[in-house]
């Protein structure tokens, strides 16, 4: 970690020994260009990095734990790269364990292009959205210091009061530094309450969302729809997918009842719906398909959080229309770590999102297989069919070929036929004669039958028979 450090090439060292009694530390003293500060006991991450930041002198800092190998390269590449614009340069980590006298990566995380919204979004909303590390360097004069009441997210913290402060940062991909993976993780523990920081960070900023008035407007009527689902025996038995948390029939009921004038309609609920008629026909007109705040059980209560947060709806947007298999595995899967402020609402929810709707899940998952493994099959099929018609047309179009060179021949051979008998002084007589006779004798009188017959045994005399001799020699 300290040879890391010392390969940066840095102006100046500064380490903090925030565990006195650990004989390693001792040794300190010993690195050359470094200053050594001992508070005389462990004051924690934010309290040392702030004594280490006030001790230096150069115009950009860089924080760092025992735990932290930087990369020198990628370290020094960043330094180059801040400026008047981009006051910090972050980019990837690794996680990695030392075995077998080595670093071996277990685990590789990629960040992402600097983004404002997505990094403060988390603290509004109420959830982690941390994509930048504390161990990135950067301007001396935009650090703002870090929060030492806070026990968890503490350079999450103070990247975002930098972006608040309305400067940017700039992404550099590729690995900045590892953090080493073993059960005691340094200076910065894990073993922390997520929750606690996440409030105690939104309390700082004095965070307190509320609703709109359209917001409430809904919520009103969802409640008003459940109320009228479990009071009517006819809604339950028409639209029996409304128990697993799915209105969008429903809703399209209750948009058609509203939109009656009150001489026809013939269900006393009309007078419970008209107010919201407005709000029922923009749900119409926003999609083809219904998109409503579905409230009521632990599923409803999900959807209501999903109409709240932002990121869920660009993460999941086949939420809305009805489909809720990533939505429900973000739900188990963050009740589980416990790493979103949301948690703490679900925690009673947790057996019936595992036990209840992923079975339902799987059997869905299972169904869409099948008819996938069917729909492919089908496919293979329709490709050999199409591959035994390709055959047969290519052989057409061979045996088509051939018939073409033999008609092209015969044709060759019929023009040197006539080439050569057009050159014969026979023929022009021939040619004469037809000549005389299209111009004295009409068509279709017996006068130019007689003569076509003459002509024809003049030109053509018959084999084998005497008479046929005879008149030829007649005729000529």
């Amino acid at each position: 970690m300290l040879n890391s450090i010392v390969e940066t090439n840095p102006y100046e060292i500064i380490l903090i020994n925030n565990s006195p009694r650990d004989a390693l530390n001792k040794a300190l003293d010993k690195i050359s260009n470094a200053l050594v500060l001992e508070p005389g006991k462990n004051i924690g991450a934010a309290a040392a990095w702030n004594l280490g930041f006030k001790a230096s002198t150069g115009d950009y800092v860089l924080f760092s734990a025992d735990d932290i190998v930087l990369h020198p390269e990628a370290v020094q590449k960043a330094v180059s790269l801040i400026s008047k614009d981009s006051p910090f340069v972050y980019g990837d980590y690794g996680i990695v364990r030392y075995e077998n006298g080595k670093f071996e990566t277990v685990w590789e995380y990629k960040s992402r292009p600097f983004s404002r919204e997505v990094l403060l979004e988390g603290i509004y909303s109420g959830y982690v959205s941390n994509y930048i590390d504390g161990a990135s360097p950067m301007r001396r004069d935009v650090f703002p210091g870090f929060d030492t009441a806070l026990s968890r997210f503490i350079d999450w913290e103070m990247i975002s009061r930098i972006v608040k402060a309305r400067h940017a940062g700039l992404y550099l991909p590729g690995r900045m530094f590892d953090t080493i993976d073993h059960p005691q993780r340094g200076i910065t523990r894990d073993d922390n309450p997520p929750l606690k920081a996440l409030r105690r960070i939104r309390t700082k900023w004095n965070i307190h969302p509320t609703l709109s008035e359209d917001q409430h407007h809904e919520i009103e009527l969802g409640k008003r729809l459940l109320k009228l689902y479990q009071e009517r025996i006819d809604l339950r038995r028409l639209f029996p997918e409304v128990a697993v948390g799915d209105l969008q029939h429903l809703l399209k009921w209750a948009e058609r009842l509203s939109r009656r004038h009150e001489h026809e309609a013939y269900d006393l609920a009309y007078f419970q719906l008209r107010p919201y008629t407005s709000l029922l026909k923009h749900w119409r007109d926003r999609s083809t398909k219904f998109a409503p705040v579905r409230l009521g059980g632990p599923l409803g209560r999900l959807l209501a959080l999903y109409e709240r947060r932002s990121d869920l709806q660009s993460a999941m947007p086949e939420v809305r229309n009805g489909k809720y298999s990533r939505l429900l595995q973000w739900a188990e899967w963050y009740l589980a770590t416990g790493i979103d402020a949301a948690s703490a609402d679900f925690v009673d929810c947790a057996t019936w999102y595992r036990e209840n709707e992923w079975s339902n899940f799987e059997a869905s998952r299972s169904k869409l297989e099948s008819e996938l493994s069917s729909k492919k099959k089908d496919l293979d099929a329709r490709t050999r069919e199409l591959q035994d018609v390709r055959n047969e047309l290519q052989q057409q179009v061979q045996h088509l070929q051939t018939e073409i060179e033999r008609l092209r021949e015969a044709l060759e051979m019929t023009q040197a036929t006539v080439s050569q008998m057009e050159k014969s002084p026979g023929w022009r007589v021939v040619t004469k004669y037809r000549e005389l006779a299209d111009r004295y004798l009409p068509f279709g009188t017996k006068r130019r039958r007689l003569w076509e017959w003459m002509f024809r045994k003049i030109a053509q005399p018959t084999q084998g028979s005497k008479t046929d001799y005879a008149s030829h020699a007649q005729l000529q």
